[in-house]
């Protein structure tokens, strides 16, 4: 019986933990609402984003909202710079 405790306990505070977090996008948004880098995406777009950040969080639940949309927009620009070096490869 005290195992199923124990359980239930972690599942709640894992999810108290994911309401919290979506709490912070929300604050997190209201801050930065004027800016266009993450607001320029659609609705569908952005609610990935967040529902991808929600997923990661279980595997790394220290992880910060900012410090996850800027390990993204890092991997973007890498993603961008591998291409651009595709593209300026000669054909063979």
């Amino acid at each position: 019986m005290a195992c199923k405790k124990n359980v239930t306990n972690k599942v709640k505070d894992e999810a108290k933990n994911i309401v919290e977090k979506w709490w912070n996008i929300a604050k997190w948004k209201l801050k930065y609402v004027n800016q266009k880098w993450f607001f320029w995406l659609d609705e569908r777009e952005q609610s990935f984003i967040e529902t991808t950040y929600i997923v990661v969080l279980q595997m790394c639940p220290k992880l910060d909202w900012e410090d996850f949309l800027e390990r993204l927009r890092k991997a973007h620009e890498g993603n961008l710079w591998v291409k651009s070096i595709i593209k300026s490869l000669p054909k063979r």
